[in-house]
């Protein structure tokens, strides 16, 4: 007798050895009688065909339930106002919209390229530059007490 391949292992066997056929298995599961017949019989769907359907039952009304009902509602808060821009930023913003406005609108407003594309570069370059320097964190005076002002968080 040969082993069986690692594939047909826990598969049904006939007497010889050999692995039973998909149509071996199929008869043995119809004379148990296990075996559903699909698609129904005729005679079967007509029958279905022919018995009375109960209309599906009419939905309930009821009326609107407010879960908020006698409760106060939650009213949020005015917003804080919006900061105030400071006179660096908003040179910043000038600086690079009139740049950008110099890079884009040139023809329009008829002057040179030439000039404009260098002016444009500059004043963009300039704002962003200011922009990043601001980020540069403020050198601070040494105190009495030493060079050290603690942890910088």
């Amino acid at each position: 007798m040969t082993r069986p391949q690692p594939e047909e292992e826990g598969r049904p066997t006939h007497a010889s050895g050999r692995p039973a056929s998909f149509d071996d298995i199929v008869a043995g599961w119809v004379a148990e009688g296990t075996v559903p017949r699909w698609p129904d019989p005729p005679a079967a769907r007509q029958a279905a065909a022919e018995q009375p359907v109960d209309p599906p039952p009419a939905p309930s009304v009821c009326p609107p339930y407010d879960m908020l009902a006698g409760q106060d509602h939650f009213v949020p808060p005015d917003p804080p106002p919006l900061p105030r821009m400071s006179f660096a930023a908003m040179a910043v913003l000038i600086l690079v919209s009139a740049g950008i406005v110099l890079l884009a609108v040139h023809d329009t407003l008829r002057l040179d390229s030439a000039v404009c594309l260098p002016l444009g570069l500059v004043l963009i370059s300039t704002g962003l530059g200011w922009l990043l320097l601001r980020c540069w964190p403020a050198r601070t005076k040494p105190d009495a007490e030493g060079p050290d002002d603690g942890a910088i968080v």
